[in-house]
């Protein structure tokens, strides 16, 4: 055996060793991890699954279902430590337990501890059990069942979380192969593990290798649900997003486009998302310098914005205060029109008098 396996063996037996020591413990004190109802006054404190569901003539059985449940309360209750110990006796009772269904209960026991640790963010400790995990399930699932895929993805998760980067890219290879022999090429659980993996690729910076990831499962889907069907709209977002990252702007305007139409498809012609995918494009044109290309979808998005969040609203403001410092309209300057004046009232009347003579006067 390597020294890192019997390393890995020791600190297990010893783990174990401390969870036993406990359990002697509990049971010093009368607290009922097996116990019967007519016993809990006297016994201890009991479970609230145990009030609720174990007669007070029948005597809990131990098994591995008890430390769980009492796990929980333990945890309800901030205490733990106590419960990460209840826990790991839980799956060395289920590891030891003859009964048929061992397999199925060691299953649960082994999740429960990895969700135990997984939301202490505690990877490390989560790493081994998860991976045993993994192997049961491999071993006797589907490559398409929910349980082994969501195994997969945890311990995948794990790896990204402990700086394991390339092994979370292997784990994928290897599910999208198990699912591709099982399943064939087109099959829809190929889109998940696809997307997962061109998600490690895009984390990596390794926008070349996403971007024929996120078309195998862009084809699948548009295989089963069509070319303008909701369900591909998100993995035409990744997409749009890789080409942005590559600097390939045209080909990221395409997806957008038609991701819009889905959008417009789906929610009409003034709906909130086809909103902010019109703003999305209006920018990617800005950031091409196609600023002209991008006005008409700026406007149409003001126009939606209005109508349902009205004029005088922070939204509205901040996207009229930046079309106008992108679209900035030309000043025009103020000329008074000339003052129309009737100049019949205001120029007295100069036409001379005639004035009669004093021969014709008289």
């Amino acid at each position: 055996m390597p020294d890192s396996a019997n390393a890995n063996a020791n600190n297990s037996d010893a783990y174990f060793a401390e969870a036993r020591e406990f359990e002697r413990q509990l049971l010093a004190k009368g607290t009922p991890v097996r116990t019967s109802r007519n016993q809990q006054t006297a016994g201890g404190p009991i479970t609230e699954w145990e009030k609720d569901n174990v007669p007070h003539h029948q005597t809990v059985t131990t098994d591995s279902s008890n430390y769980s449940k009492l796990a929980q309360q333990y945890l309800e209750q901030g205490r733990c430590q106590e419960a990460e110990k209840l826990f790991v006796l839980a799956l060395e009772l289920a590891e030891k337990s003859t009964f048929t269904h061992n397999a199925e209960e060691i299953e649960r026991n082994l999740e429960e501890l990895a969700w135990f640790y997984c939301n202490r963010n505690k990877f490390v400790e989560a790493e081994p059990i998860v991976k045993r995990l993994v192997e049961i399930r491999a071993r006797y699932r589907r490559p398409e069942d929910s349980l082994l895929v969501r195994s997969i993805d945890q311990l995948a998760n794990i790896f990204e979380h402990t700086g394991k980067g390339a092994q979370a890219e292997s784990l994928y290879r290897f599910l999208i192969s198990l699912q591709e022999e099982a399943l064939g090429t087109e099959h829809l659980a190929l889109v998940f593990s696809f997307k997962r993996l061109a998600e490690c690729y895009v984390k990596a910076q390794d926008f070349a290798s996403a971007e024929p990831v996120l078309l195998r499962a862009l084809t699948i889907e548009e295989i089963h649900y069509g070319a303008y069907a909701v369900e591909i709209s998100s993995t035409l977002q990744d997409l749009a997003m890789v080409y942005q990252a590559e600097n390939r702007f045209d080909l990221a305007a395409f997806v957008m486009t038609r991701q819009l139409r889905i959008m417009e498809e789906i929610h009409g012609p003034e709906g909130l998302s086809v909103a902010s995918a019109l703003l999305k494009l209006a920018d990617l044109y800005t950031r091409m310098d196609r600023a002209d290309d991008g006005e008409p979808f700026y406007r149409r998005t003001l126009n939606i914005y209005e109508k349902v969040y009205g004029k005088n609203t922070a939204t509205v403001s901040s996207l009229a205060k930046k079309l106008d410092e992108l679209y900035p309209q030309p000043q025009q300057i103020y000329r008074p029109e000339p003052s129309r004046v009737n100049f019949s009232k205001t120029i007295p009347d100069i036409t001379p008098v005639r004035r009669q003579s004093a021969i014709s006067a008289s």
